[in-house]
């Protein structure tokens, strides 16, 4: 007796919820506000817009799809932005901002302020393998000890 193939529970055609919020979220990273989303979905029909702002509204509150999809686009739009952002904070770093110069020790990773760093404050320093150099003696002759003062 030949299997029957499996049944899946979940329809790999996405719901309508999932439609509108994929369309949303996409909207708003493209550059539109919610008010010109709206405006463009309803036209000039204010009833039509009080439903589509309604709906969109009910998807934000209710709908874990509609969370999901707008944090894995708003994760993409960062990660689109995330090589001219260092960009922008490397040259305020390089001008001499202090604020952006520890951004960007932490975000490397040279510094962290959330670990205490403790320093005693003496510091030893051992030179090995250098010589004094020789001695020079003053090439003018001796020291003045006793000097008369001339004025013209």
């Amino acid at each position: 007796m030949a299997s029957s193939p499996a049944t899946t529970t979940k329809s790999s055609v996405p719901s309508r919820d999932q439609q509108w919020a994929e369309a949303y979220a996409n909207a708003l990273a493209d550059g539109y506000s919610h008010s010109q989303i709206v405006k463009k979905l309803a036209g000039r029909d204010e009833k039509k817009a009080k439903t589509v702002r309604r709906r969109i509204r009910n998807l934000s509150r209710y709908n874990p799809e509609m969370a999901t999809t707008m944090a894995s686009v708003a994760r993409g739009e960062a990660i689109m932005n995330l090589i001219p952002a260092v960009q922008a904070l490397s040259r305020r770093a390089a001008r001499g901002r202090t604020d952006s110069i520890k951004l960007l020790f932490e975000l490397t990773g040279f510094h962290s302020p959330r670990v205490q760093h403790d320093h005693s404050g003496e510091i030893e320093i051992k030179l090995t393998g250098m010589h004094r150099p020789p001695r020079t003696v003053d090439q003018l002759g001796p020291p003045v000890v006793d000097a008369e003062v001339v004025e013209d």
